[in-house]
């Protein structure tokens, strides 16, 4: 359930609305306190232009998902690009978070 300021319950509250979760990536995720790099294997999955520029900030690679309402070319720095959540499910073999 969503609480006062865009955030969503739970153990990590991460805003749920774009430009919050932007605001909340640049604040905490990629700014220049962050002293140490992702993990190889990590992948991120947005669906606008400003998660793809968080994602390459953090040196993360990037899954897009056109359900953002974004055009193909505003997603064409991310790894694949699909249709929505539920087309990557059915293409998961296929895709980066695949690991086989």
């Amino acid at each position: 359930m969503p609480r006062p300021g865009g955030l969503q319950s739970g153990p990590q509250a991460v805003p749920v609305n774009s430009t919050a979760r932007k605001l909340y990536l640049d604040k905490n995720v990629i700014s220049p306190k962050t002293t140490s790099t992702p993990g190889p294997g990590l992948i991120m999955l947005g669906d606008t232009p400003y998660d793809i520029e968080a994602s390459s900030k953090a040196a993360v690679l990037i899954v897009a998902s056109r359900s953002g309402g974004w055009s193909d070319e505003a997603l064409r720095r991310a790894a694949a690009i699909y249709d929505s959540p539920q087309h990557l499910l059915a293409e998961h073999e296929r895709s980066p978070f695949h690991a086989g």
